[in-house]
């Protein structure tokens, strides 16, 4: 979403549309730098910390838990599958279960040492195995067990999620990067970052759409064209408040038109 586009939106999601744009820029442009030059530990820390960013507004889970991904889970990761459902695929929210079939998950531990899945992000595994191969290059300890390691630091001790997501949000330039790190809000933030990059990395395009519109249809009853979704932040908005909302036990909207839905839940 262009400037323009993003002047209209709610405060949230504008604040969000910025940051992610942001990540996704510095992610690309460090990947290259990368790929060509092994040894840079620059182009290895905006890559890597891009990287953990988006993983963390991705999904769902506390930003300690996100970094402590450890490198053995990340190889063990279950690829998307048509025919065969993963154990991880249980704790997925209805949305995530349809829509973003087409990405791969991985375990980290979570509270009380339970197994939670992460959704890897479009574009974030060639990113991630860019990162493991070239991370002996730039300092990183050879025993530390974390994907996202801090060169010359301690194998013990990862990158911290929740400082790095703070002190980017506020390099974005979003209007209001306090609201982006909230715990508060770390589902609704997951939600609409899923959707901004909704398309990317899909093989067929409008394959998600398709998902998107069908998960809809099926779980509310609402027949609504998604094609623009990325061209439209309201309509942006309205879906990701109704997939927020929809996923509370006795909220009911079958058979309701997406805009009313939004004036029932205002």
């Amino acid at each position: 979403m262009d400037t323009s586009q993003r002047s209209h939106m709610p405060p949230l999601l504008s604040s969000l549309s910025t940051l992610v744009l942001y990540l996704r820029r510095q992610q690309h442009s460090s990947f290259l730098s990368l790929s060509r030059a092994p040894a840079s530990a620059e182009a290895w820390r905006l890559l890597c910390h891009s990287s953990l960013a988006l993983l963390i507004l991705y999904n769902r889970h506390r930003e300690c838990e996100v970094a402590k991904l450890t490198v053995q889970d990340y190889r063990s990761r279950a690829a998307p599958s048509s025919t065969s459902s993963c154990p991880l695929d249980a704790s997925l929210s209805p949305f995530e279960r349809a829509v973003l079939c087409h990405l791969s998950r991985v375990g980290v531990l979570g509270k009380r040492g339970r197994l939670q899945p992460l959704i890897l992000p479009p574009h974030s595994e060639a990113c991630l195995d860019l990162l493991l191969k070239t991370s002996a290059d730039v300092g990183v300890d050879p025993e530390s067990p974390y994907v996202f390691s801090r060169p010359y630091h301690s194998p013990a001790t990862p990158l911290r999620g929740t400082d790095l997501l703070r002190s980017l949000a506020r390099t974005s330039g979003a209007k209001n990067p306090a609201a982006l790190t909230a715990p508060r809000a770390r589902r609704q933030v997951a939600i609409l970052t899923q959707l901004l990059l909704l398309e990317e990395g899909e093989r067929a395009p409008g394959a998600a759409t398709k998902r998107l519109e069908d998960f809809l249809q099926r779980e509310y009853h609402v027949s609504q064209n998604c094609a623009r979704i990325g061209q439209d932040p309201a309509l942006m908005n309205r879906v990701g408040r109704v997939v927020l909302y929809g996923e509370r036990e006795g909220v009911l909207f079958r058979g309701m038109s997406l805009q009313h839905i939004c004036l029932e839940l205002d």
